[in-house]
């Protein structure tokens, strides 16, 4: 009897591992596309940046 109360608690504390586990995966994925994120923004402004230099020039003059 003793043991499968060992058992029970076990797979208690197995089942909170595996359900944060699955919290950091989430985790880990979101800072991805965070990462994915601020690199196509970069590449997006940077693409941006000669055409608004030409309209900021053309406003000024």
């Amino acid at each position: 009897m003793h043991d499968s109360g060992l058992e029970q608690v076990f797979a208690r504390e197995l089942d909170a591992l595996r359900a944060f586990l699955e919290q950091v995966d989430g985790m880990t994925l979101v800072e991805a596309d965070v990462c994915r994120l601020e690199t196509a923004t970069a590449v997006f402004l940077s693409e941006l940046r000669p055409s608004m230099g030409t309209v900021a020039r053309g406003v000024v003059q």
